[in-house]
């Protein structure tokens, strides 16, 4: 699947949106096209993928260890945001939706810079949305997050539970 091409194709489509709307919109339309498969009644599917917004660009799986590095950096002394979208889908029933949080990282210090190259080298930055992976990121690069954690994660676990388990419930 051509992640890039659809993206391209979508951020031009939701162009009258804001950038993260678009952004967000934009990676609903990836869930669901990693969701067409030959759907077997009675199976529900569940697909995700996550993107990482900064300073009006969009940041997927780094190509290499430079633009992964290149990423991590761009964020420091910054917010950006992480949305997550999730296609449901069924036979019958298809639902598309997304999450937003937002995470801080502190300004850049010199006392960062081997910690910094550690990761690069050490946390497999390359399959990882935006290049990092919260819950392997060293703790002194974040001062705070907004939002649920599970977003960042990439399956915003409560919200994906309470779509299929609500009182309307996911296929009636």
């Amino acid at each position: 699947m051509d992640e890039r091409g659809i993206e391209e194709h979508f951020m031009k489509q939701f162009a009258t949106d804001d950038f993260l709307t678009r952004a967000a919109k934009t990676c609903c339309e990836i869930s669901k096209a990693k969701s067409d498969m030959d759907l077997v009644t009675g199976h529900l599917y569940i697909s995700a993928d996550t993107i990482v917004v900064s300073d009006g660009q969009i940041f997927n799986k780094p190509q290499d260890l430079t633009e992964a590095e290149i990423m991590l950096r761009s964020y420091f002394g910054k917010s950006h945001h992480v949305v997550t979208s999730v296609c449901l889908r069924t036979r019958h029933s298809l639902d598309v939706f997304y999450t937003v949080a937002q995470i801080d990282f502190v300004d850049y210090y010199p006392a960062l810079e081997e910690v910094i190259q550690s990761y690069i080298r050490e946390k497999q930055p390359l399959d990882k949305a935006g290049a990092y992976g919260i819950q392997e990121l060293d703790p002194r690069f974040v001062s705070g997050i907004s939002g649920d954690i599970h977003t960042i994660i990439g399956l915003p676990v409560a919200e994906v539970s309470r779509r299929i388990f609500s009182e309307e419930g996911f296929e009636k």
